[in-house]
C-alpha cells in the first residue's frame, strides 16, 4: 500500500488469475491498476482486476482489507488470496456500499453483514459475469 494522507482515497480490490475463477486476491491501493501491473510481475498467469471498492480514505481500505481477510480465513489459500464466489463478492459490495452511504464505522463490517434486510437483498443478486471490471 502507497504511503501518504490517510484521507486520501484508496480502493480494496479483487484480483483473479484469469485460469482460475473463484480465486481472488483482496488487496488495498490508491492505484489498483499500477498495483495490477506488480503483481503481474511475478505471475505466470494472467491477472485481472474484478471489482475495486472505492474507499473514503486510506485508513477505511486497511480496515476493510482486514475485516474481509478475517471474515474469510477460513478460505485463505495462502497470503491474500481467497476461494470466493462472485456471489460473495456481491454481498461484500452490498455491505460496504451501506456502509459508506450510512457513515458506518468499517469495524462494524461484521454486524452490518449479518443483517436480515441485506441477506434478502443479496438473494436478488444475479450471475455476474467476471470479465467487467468496475468501482462501486
Amino acid at each position: 500500500m502507497e504511503k501518504g494522507n490517510t484521507n486520501t482515497k484508496a480502493y480494496v480490490y479483487f484480483i483473479y488469475e484469469s485460469d482460475s475463477l473463484g480465486k481472488f486476491k483482496i488487496g488495498r491501493s490508491v492505484n489498483p491498476e499500477r498495483r495490477l501491473k506488480n503483481l503481474q510481475t511475478g505471475n505466470s498467469r494472467l491477472l485481472q482486476i474484478y471489482k475495486t471498492i472505492e474507499c473514503p480514505s486510506k485508513n477505511f481500505a486497511k480496515y476493510l482489507e482486514g475485516a474481509l481477510h478475517l471474515h474469510y480465513l477460513s478460505s485463505c489459500q495462502g497470503g491474500e488470496w481467497f476461494l470466493l464466489t462472485v456471489k460473495e463478492i456481491e454481498k461484500i459490495l452490498i455491505v460496504v456500499a451501506h456502509l459508506i452511504k450510512n457513515d458506518i464505522p468499517v469495524d462494524l463490517f461484521e454486524e452490518v453483514w449479518n443483517l436480515q434486510f441485506l441477506k434478502k437483498e443479496v438473494r436478488t443478486i444475479p450471475f455476474f459475469p467476471v470479465f467487467n471490471s468496475s468501482a462501486v
